[in-house]
């Protein structure tokens, strides 16, 4: 496999309104999550799932993830000229919605493809399938599949895909931007997707081997070494494996 996936995570820490409104119960009670913790702890997740299952992977937003060094919104343009100068394969850009500036009880999954692009629409309809279909668990809507004419959308030379996994002013949704298990179940349900765009089996973590637990039994301790050798040949006589220790 030798496909290149641009990964695009979305928008930078300092991002202008990029946040929830402060939690109101949970661990982080009290704290505003920013969208950008999001989405570049899933597009770590997803450039992992990628490569194991043999795909290349090129993090287009790596060095804007401060905001410091190309500006607070991050630089587009940027973004999807490398993605264009490296011929990547297929453009996914991951972000967490907002509808209000205060909480409300509906959110949901959308895929936004550029309006024109067929190979957009077929990426957009696989990837939201995919999604949706994970994030059911979690009680997180599927929204559907949207036309847009979004800039990394329009500007890339390859298919590309804008993924809203959420809402960040929702009841819901809000509280699972920090859900490591979401985070994992929407990178694999990305990885699985873009699999099936390019017709390769989606290769699953090994599973970790348990580790077996044994018993000893002890028949019997002798302070004279030729007791227990004399116990231990009537023992290997009737087939058991014995062995002596010094203790």
């Amino acid at each position: 496999m030798n496909k290149l996936i641009a990964i695009d995570a979305g928008h930078t820490l300092l991002a202008s309104g990029r946040r929830t409104p402060p939690l109101r119960h949970g661990k982080h009670k009290g704290k505003q999550v920013r969208e950008a913790e999001f989405n570049f702890a899933l597009s770590y997740k997803l450039k992992e799932e990628l490569e194991r299952c043999g795909f290349r992977t090129l993090l287009v937003a790596e060095d804007e993830k401060s905001g410091k060094k190309h500006g607070k919104e991050g630089t587009l343009k940027r973004r999807t000229d490398k993605a264009n100068r490296a011929h990547a394969d297929i453009y996914i850009s991951l972000h967490y919605n907002a509808n209000r500036s205060y909480w409300w009880n509906g959110g949901g999954i959308d895929t936004f493809y550029y309006k024109t692009s067929k190979l957009g629409k077929k990426l957009a309809k696989l990837v939201q399938n995919e999604v949706s279909s994970a994030a059911k668990k979690y009680k997180v809507k599927n929204r559907g599949v949207k036309k847009c004419k979004f800039y990394v959308t329009k500007y890339t030379d390859m298919p590309a895909v804008l993924v809203e996994h959420g809402f960040m002013d929702s009841t819901n949704d809000a509280y699972l931007m920090l859900n490591e298990h979401y985070q994992r179940d929407l990178a694999i349900a990305e990885a699985k997707a873009i699999c099936k765009y390019f017709k390769v089996k989606y290769v699953p973590t090994p599973k970790k081997c348990a580790k077996k637990e044994l018993y000893r039994v002890q028949v019997g301790s002798y302070s004279d070494k030729q007791n227990a050798e004399k116990l231990a040949e009537e023992l290997a006589k009737k087939g058991y494996t014995p062995f002596i220790t010094k203790s």
